[in-house]
């Protein structure tokens, strides 16, 4: 009773930390949930129960990783592989896939994301050879693909991972697992401009999060609908399409986006909203950098240097269409000497 009070105080203690706005706050609470976790470690080993030692040794390292004190943060590391080492002595399988994921949040402060996504690859690759663990395994190549997607570096990779993921998930039925899923190759392969795969994939992840009712899911997978649609718009694959068919595009990425923001607005995800203004803001740059690259500017202004002698700056200014009712766009970029768009700056 004594480890299980020491437990449950340390984990509050963890809670506590995640929920400071305060850095000493935040700091001291994690230093006094690693200290009573240790304790409560140490009564577990006594009594040789794996199973707790190993949510200790978990709940120690969460506590150290978030520290920011180098050493600190590698023994927090260390406790973690101990951790999934001992769950998986003791065949408690999904303890094994929280120690995993432990470990791979870990490596990402103290070795990096390619350490992390090794860690992450190596247990898909046990897990297969164990066998019967087809969740498991997907887990871990959905986690490994999701740092291919943060690093954006490997997006091959991605696809492949998420495509065996999402397979796996399927065989199990696990719904929402494999829609998630659906969604980062839906992300991965947006970037990759392979935007008839995108597409099937975020639109198979939006259908499931509705089925399951999954409201918050279902409008951030809608953004990223928006995302794609846009980009493939944008995109030169965009440019080749009539007239009529370029804007029932536009149309159809409007829709996606004005539901994903009615979805959010009605639960007040703060966070799902600054993701849904993430992809508007970006896709209007790209509109209008191919804007700005296929069409000549309204005007040129040249700024004189103070002496009054030669150009001091070349500026050209465009002009953007904004539909029936609103001024146009104003946009200028600074020019070359032969009249190109030599980078790009904001709105005017």
């Amino acid at each position: 009773m004594h480890a299980e009070i020491l437990f449950l105080l340390g984990d509050a203690q963890l809670t506590k930390a995640t929920a400071s706005a305060f850095d000493k706050a935040r700091e001291d609470a994690l230093e006094a949930a690693a200290e009573t976790l240790r304790e409560a470690t140490k009564i577990y080993r006594q009594l040789e129960d794996s199973r707790w030692i190993g949510q200790s040794l978990l709940g120690t390292a969460l506590a150290l990783v978030g520290l920011e004190d180098e050493e600190l943060q590698m023994d927090g590391e260390w406790l973690a592989e101990e951790a999934k080492d001992l769950f998986h002595e003791a065949g408690e399988r999904a303890l094994e896939v929280v120690a995993m994921l432990t470990i791979v949040r870990c490596r990402c402060r103290t070795s990096g994301s390619d350490c992390a996504m090794l860690s992450a690859k190596d247990a898909a690759e046990d897990w297969k050879e164990e066998g019967g663990r087809p969740a498991d395994v997907a887990i871990a190549l959905s986690t490994a693909a999701c740092l291919h997607l943060q690093q954006q570096e490997g997006l091959d990779e991605a696809v492949k991972l998420c495509e065996e993921a999402a397979a796996l998930f399927k065989s199990v039925k696990w719904r929402r697992a494999e829609s998630i899923v659906l969604q980062n190759l839906g992300r991965a392969q947006t970037k990759l401009q392979r935007f008839q795969e995108s597409l099937v994939a975020i639109k198979e992840a939006v259908a499931i999060f509705n089925e399951v009712k999954d409201r918050k899911a279902e409008g951030e997978a809608l953004a990223y609908l928006s995302e794609a649609l846009w980009s493939k718009l944008n995109s030169p694959e965009g440019a080749r399409l009539s007239a009529e068919d370029a804007k029932a595009l536009a149309a159809e990425a409007e829709k996606a986006g004005d539901d994903a923001k009615s979805i959010l607005e009605e639960l007040g995800d703060k966070e799902g909203l600054a993701l849904l203004e993430e992809v508007f803001y970006e896709a209007s740059r790209v509109a209008v950098e191919a804007f700005c690259e296929s069409n000549p500017p309204a005007r040129v202004i040249t700024n004189l240097k103070p002496d009054g002698h030669g150009a001091a700056e070349t500026v050209g200014e465009w002009k953007i269409p904004r539909g029936e009712g609103q001024e146009p766009l104003c946009v200028r970029r600074p020019m070359d000497q032969k009249g190109q768009k030599s980078k790009r700056e904001g709105y005017v």
